[in-house]
């Protein structure tokens, strides 16, 4: 984290308007180097929604006060340029972008990659650390004598051809390697075998179950912020420890001769969409109208508690409450599977694991985890979660199909392990079908037939599709939040 979190003033760059993608790579990774030093620089983008929304809360809660900088790129390096000690020279989109965001991030630099951005850094007779434009990852390693430098304590796992528009100020602020390979690669394996046990891997892989797979067997977390910005800034604000706004009394939520069922939103382990249009589009969280009608339940990753504190706190200054007029409310849960993604049955390490999403979801009020998981739950996968004291119970989908435990319900640790019936999810359910299933359940209260969880698919679905199925109910089938 940054040295030094209290500077209340902060440099803003209009990033959409920076004009090419050589500049706005070298502009992230400039962003990086500084705020690791002093928390300074912030990357306003309309293009990408929630953004700008984050600057004003920075600004209207948090006592900022902003500079606005000119969004030539000439002008912006020109302002930091005795902030740096020089700059890596790299290709645009090619492994070598990586490989120089590894080194500027060890260096204190920047990096450069076309001959335009580079004349504008020797017109600033900012020196050349390095020319790297033919290298890769296993260059970078041998070269760096193993990692030396790097910390151990995560990595960055960027497409390189993404590293223009997102995630490359995290990459020289961490000081963590950044890489892009072929997970079955020789290099692949040794930067995994190099990390500490509680590792967190920022990014995306080329598919979504065996990055996953083998971040988990490497006792690793991933948070999927591969189009994700401004986290140089935003994780350097305080943490404090957090409290949602409302709470359901269990007691209330059961009822006889009624079916209980629980809308779930999927997908709150994406960083990114949290950091982007979660809270701007009217399909999500965005929507101001729908919100509050009836009760949703949003999964939400504890790691923004470090990731992103002032964005999660204002998630939950704004989420409705139960009204005279209206029942409805928002209420979080953690997102899979914890304080990351993991497949739990495939950790390899999963007591370190529990124990930090324990502390984490603490922190951020969160008492449910919504697991991902490649099979159904055991003692040996669903204890763990359990044993602690902030886990109230767990929501757990199948990878193959997230609903393909059936709403079955098991006790674990004398704590509820339930399994999804339904899914709001293009090419499975729709509000009519939905409905029509949920209105032929049983309503016992004592059963697991009783119940429905619903997962509500993120891409697909949206609270308007939530508040249409619901129109659609007999008066008893009771909707509830987690």
């Amino acid at each position: 984290t940054s040295l030094n979190p209290s500077v209340n003033i902060i440099d803003v760059v209009q990033f959409n308007e920076i004009s090419s993608p050589d500049e706005s790579l070298s502009i992230l990774s400039l962003q990086g180097t500084i705020n690791k030093i002093t928390p300074r620089i912030y990357l306003n983008d309309t293009d990408s929604a929630g953004y700008y929304i984050w600057l004003n809360d920075l600004t209207e809660n948090y006592g900022k006060t902003i500079n606005r900088l000119p969004s030539n790129f000439t002008e912006i390096v020109s302002y930091y340029r005795n902030d740096i000690t020089g700059y890596i020279l790299t290709n645009l989109q090619d492994p070598s972008t990586n490989v120089g965001l590894s080194l500027a991030s060890i260096n204190k630099g920047a990096v450069v990659a076309t001959n335009v951005t580079q004349t504008t850094f020797k017109s600033l007779n900012i020196p050349l650390i390095l020319d790297v434009r033919d290298k890769n990852s296993a260059w970078l390693w041998d070269y760096t004598n193993n990692g030396k430098n790097f910390s151990k304590t995560g990595l960055v796992y960027q497409d390189f051809t993404k590293a223009s528009q997102a995630l490359a100020d995290w990459s020289t602020f961490s000081q963590q390697i950044t890489f892009y390979d072929s997970l079955s690669s020789e290099i692949s394996t040794t930067i995994y075998d190099s990390l500490e046990i509680g590792s967190a891997i920022l990014g995306w892989g080329p598919s979504e179950f065996p990055f996953v797979e083998m971040s988990s067997q490497n006792s690793a977390f991933v948070n999927a912020a591969d189009w994700a910005k401004d986290l140089s800034y935003l994780s350097s604000m305080p943490r404090a420890k957090l409290k949602q706004k409302y709470h359901s009394n269990f007691e209330n939520i059961t009822a006889d001769n009624s079916h209980t069922i629980c809308f779930v939103f999927s997908d709150g382990d994406n960083v990114q969409w949290i950091l982007n249009n979660f809270v701007t589009s009217n399909e999500w969280y965005g929507d101001y109208r729908g919100r509050g009608k009836v009760p949703i339940t949003w999964t939400m990753s504890p790691g923004l508690v470090e990731l992103a504190p002032t964005v999660l706190e204002h998630l939950y200054s704004n989420a409705t409450i139960p009204t005279s007029s209206n029942d409805g409310s928002d209420y979080m849960i953690a997102a899979p599977s914890g304080v990351g993604y993991i497949y739990p049955d495939l950790e390899n390490n999963i007591d370190m694991f529990t124990n930090l999403t324990n502390e984490y979801c603490e922190n951020a009020d969160l008492s449910i985890v919504n697991i991902i998981a490649e099979n159904a739950p055991t003692e040996e996968s669903a204890s763990p979660y359990l044993k602690n004291t902030n886990a109230d119970g767990l929501f757990w989908y199948l990878y193959s199909q997230y609903n393909a435990l059936n709403g079955t319900i098991s006790f674990i640790e004398n704590k509820p392990v339930i399994g999804a019936r339904y899914m709001l999810w293009e090419g499975f359910d729709d509000p009519l079908t939905l409905s029509k299933k949920l209105n032929s359940m049983p309503t016992d209260p004592y059963s697991s037939e009783g119940y429905s969880l619903i997962v509500v698919h993120a891409w697909s679905s949206s609270v308007s599709d939530v508040i249409e199925s619901t129109k659609l109910l007999n008066n008893n089938v009771k909707v509830v939040q987690a």
